[in-house]
């Protein structure tokens, strides 16, 4: 999840200028429309616990997202995930 929002946000989430709730709100919509993905793949029993399992995920998002947004204008944004290997990644 939090390679595929920094593939879309990563330039402008570390150039600054947006605030804090509405990166915490993009990522949370992203978080949700890949629980939903996940649950079409590995459902998950009862009502309960994908509410639960869905909280979780959108609390560890928050978090990365309040973390990240401390470094925001002291780090330049390259990639959220570079290919290695010898000689092909």
């Amino acid at each position: 999840m939090a390679q595929s929002f920094f593939n879309q946000h990563g330039q402008a989430f570390f150039a600054g200028g947006a605030s804090l709730s509405r990166w915490c709100n993009k990522a949370d919509d992203l978080a949700s429309q890949m629980f939903d993905a996940f649950l079409e793949q590995y459902p998950l029993g009862g009502d309960s616990v994908r509410a639960q399992q869905r909280q979780r995920l959108l609390d560890d998002v928050r978090r990365l997202i309040e973390h990240e947004f401390e470094h925001v204008g002291k780090r330049e944004f390259v990639a959220a995930e570079r290919p290695f290997g010898y000689p092909e990644p």
